[in-house]
């Protein structure tokens, strides 16, 4: 499967199947069964300082990590659970958090940043709009969703695993989402572009995970 290097993420959401090693962000403790209520339908606003998005990207000799900030957010719930949502990545506030010179780290996100990547300048935000929910059979709050991821001004489907929990009124959320950037027209060193990179290509597959919590 393919990965890439010095890129981020998505959305979105939410994004969002991961080779990630995230030990260095926060995710939700994961709660017994026993200590989880029934989640009470109404729309429930993302808390962005809460939640976290992280990436990582990485080429045949090196990878990076960092993070980036969520806009804003919803879940919506019926009586039968998550029904809907949507979210907005802040493009803006990508950061590594492995490089620790200064000049080196602010090199990497203002590439980020440009249109070999992102073209933040034109699209500041990525998003992401669940058009499906499918409750697993595990009975361990897992979901699929499934929905709109939007980057560029492009939008293409994306499915991916997703726990959901709810606990004295707050929800929390995590998944792992891996989408193909070669479908949003970002194509610096990609193999869906150019011939014979060599060890300069950066694998199309991007990976991201979430870690979200909502309040009503």
């Amino acid at each position: 499967m393919k990965k890439i290097n010095l890129i981020i993420l998505s959305v979105l959401f939410i994004a969002v199947g991961s080779a990630f090693t995230f030990s260095q962000f926060n995710t939700p403790t994961p709660s017994n069964n026993d200590d989880l209520v029934e989640i009470e339908a109404g729309a429930y606003n993302v808390d962005t300082k809460a939640t976290t998005v992280g990436w990582i990207g990485r080429k045949i000799a090196y990878s990076h990590n960092g993070t980036v900030g969520l806009a804003n957010g919803v879940l919506e719930f019926s009586d039968s659970g998550l029904s809907g949502g949507s979210f907005k990545l802040d493009m803006n506030s990508i950061k590594n958090i492995d490089l620790t010179d200064q000049k080196k780290n602010a090199k990497l996100v203002g590439h980020l940043k440009s249109a070999d990547f992102f073209s933040v300048k034109d699209h500041p935000t990525v998003s992401f709009k669940i058009t499906s929910v499918e409750k697993k059979a595990d009975g361990d709050n897992n979901y699929k969703i499934s929905g709109d991821l939007t980057i560029k001004g492009i939008t293409h489907p994306l499915s991916f695993p997703a726990k959901i929990q709810s606990k004295g009124g707050e929800v929390t959320a995590s998944a792992k989402m891996t989408f193909d950037r070669a479908k949003y027209n970002v194509k610096f060193q990609s193999g869906s572009f150019f011939e014979n990179l060599g060890d300069k290509a950066i694998y199309d597959d991007v990976e991201m995970e979430v870690s979200l919590v909502a309040r009503k």
